[in-house]
This record gives structure tokens, sequence and C-alpha cells, in this order.
């Protein structure tokens, strides 16, 4: 069984705030048919219709609930039912797609406001890296390698999450992550398999469908391109 932890850990960054994501992201979310589906769809439009209506300054809108494998994929140089299968077909046996939760966390960044750490699997980071080595890097003309600055991204910069809140709103109050967090663990209580040692929520699911999505202008003007789901 879940349990609520007593507050969000809560960091002092410095950033500026990003609204909007440049050409196409890629995306892990769970399959439609697995419970925590529903259950994350709902909880994000309950914290922002609950929590984040407004107006700091505008309210938190509702999205799909997903694990951003990369982002800056360029528009013009992919096909993206091409991508989203290349993708899916890394995740095999015996590379984990068992996507788990560790911890709630927060911080300054608009996508990054409340969020799921996500446990950094193998079948994870192998999609991660070849996407950015085929969809990202390897558009660069600059980069000599693609592989290896893919790798250097993969070991330095990625960090799976699933965002469940982007606002603008910074620093948040001790009561509302307080309220947050009970929200967060009742959300998931039902849903998630608490059995995994190694994550301190819980396994969200398995598998799970692949998504290249136009992220540019406003979360709910958000387009999916193409989709693959995992076999």
């Amino acid at each position: 069984m879940v349990q609520p932890r007593a507050h969000l850990p809560y960091r002092e960054f410095t950033t500026t705030t990003i609204i909007t994501m440049p050409g196409l992201s890629l995306w892990l979310s769970p399959p439609p048919s697995s419970p925590t589906c529903p259950a994350l769809t709902k909880l994000i439009a309950d914290l922002a219709s609950t929590h984040f209506p407004g107006p700091s300054p505008a309210p938190a809108p509702v999205f799909t609930p997903h694990i951003t494998i990369t982002s800056n994929i360029p528009e013009d140089k992919v096909d993206p039912l091409a991508v989203v299968t290349t993708v899916a077909a890394v995740a095999t046996a015996p590379l984990s797609t068992d996507i788990s939760a560790t911890v709630v966390d927060t911080g300054p960044a608009y996508f990054k406001k409340i969020f799921l750490r996500i446990a950094p699997v193998s079948g994870l980071l192998e999609m991660a890296r070849i996407a950015r080595e085929n969809f990202v890097c390897s558009f660069q003309p600059e980069l000599d390698e693609p592989s290896v600055a893919a790798e250097i991204w993969l070991r330095a910069e990625y960090d799976p999450h699933l965002s469940l809140v982007y606002t603008d709103e910074w620093p948040l109050s001790s009561e509302k992550l307080d309220a947050v967090s009970a929200l967060v663990f009742q959300a998931l209580a039902g849903v998630v398999d608490s059995s995994d040692d190694d994550a301190a929520i819980g396994k969200l699911w398995r598998g799970g469908r692949v998504e290249l999505v136009k992220t540019t202008g406003p979360a709910d003007t958000w387009q999916v391109l193409a989709h693959c789901d995992i076999k």
C-alpha cells in the first residue's frame, strides 16, 4: 500500500521558465488498458483544477501523462511513423520496461514543477539513447559522432520523470505541497504495484505506448503525430 510522505522535497533553484517545447517530443505513455492511465489522467486534471486554477499567471493546463524519451526532434527531417516504430522495437527482452516511480519531486521549471521521478530501467534508457542518436544528434552536423554525443547526453542530462503539473507558480507553499502530496498518493494507492523494493512509490506499468508529439505552443494544443505500442 502506498503511504503518503510527510511533505514533498523542497529545493531552491534558479532557472528561466520555458513555456513551449521546440520541435517534436518523443513520449512513453502508459498503455491505454492499464489502470494507471486513467488514474494519472484524472490526477493531472484534479491537481490543475484544485490547486493550480490560476492566475499565476494562468491556470495549469491538463495534458496526457507521459515520460519524455527525448525532445528537439526536427519535424521536417523525420517520418513520424518510422520514429515511433524504431524506438518501440528497441524495448524487447531482456531489457526491462517495468516503469516505476521512486519519489514525488518539485522544481522551479515550468515543465517540471511537480513530477514523479522514474527509475532509469534498461529499456527506457536504451529507447532514449537510440532516439537521441538517430533523430536528434544525427541531424546536427557539428557532431562528428552522433552515437558518442547521444551516450554523453544519456549519462549527463537525461532525467526520466513523469510531470504532474505545468505552472509558473514558484515557490510553492508548504501547505500546498502537503495537500498535493496527499492527493498524489491517494490517486496512486489503488493502481501501483508497491512490491518493487527499489521504488518508493511502486511500479506504474509495463511496456507502454511510444508517441511522437508536436509540442510547440500551449500544452492543450499539442498534437500526437504517430504512436506505436510496445509489444
